[in-house]
């Protein structure tokens, strides 16, 4: 018999320790075996993209399809159906859980963005030409030549 150490002899204590250690690596690799299987599988995901912009409501949209709901001001525009306000007058404000979270950072952030787009001149006003057409910009390449 080995050297008796708190109960249990020294060869006890190395096969405990020894099924602790296989167990633990064999679930280590069932679950490192699950995660690179749902990674192998990732790329072959369906892709689904989601786009849509607030707008006039359709004559499809209702209630009754669970497209509008009360309060609702717009519906789900397509990618190609571009809606601009057309408005002259925004109106905003904030509420008190706004007032509690951004504080007055926050109102003077939300009015300085407004302040942009009421600086901005009218459509009629604006010369196009004053705009460049082309505008440099950070081409980012692969260093090796072969991955352009």
């Amino acid at each position: 018999m080995g050297r008796v150490q708190n109960g249990f002899d020294q060869p006890q204590i190395s096969e405990i320790i020894s099924k602790v250690v296989k167990n633990w690596v064999m679930k280590f690799r069932k679950v490192f075996t699950i995660l690179l299987v749902l990674v192998g599988l990732f790329p072959f995901a369906p892709s689904s993209f989601g786009f849509a912009l607030l707008g006039p409501f359709a004559p499809w949209m209702q209630e009754t399809n669970g497209v509008v709901f009360p309060g609702d001001i717009g519906g789900p525009m397509n990618i190609g159906n571009g809606y601009r306000w057309n408005v002259p007058i925004v109106t905003y404000g904030f509420d008190q859980s706004f007032l509690d979270y951004f504080g007055t950072n926050g109102v003077a952030a939300v009015e300085g963005a407004f302040q942009i787009l009421n600086d901005l001149p009218p459509a009629s006003q604006i010369v196009l030409t004053n705009i460049p057409a082309q505008f440099a910009a950070h081409q980012l390449r692969c260093p090796s030549s072969r991955h352009l």
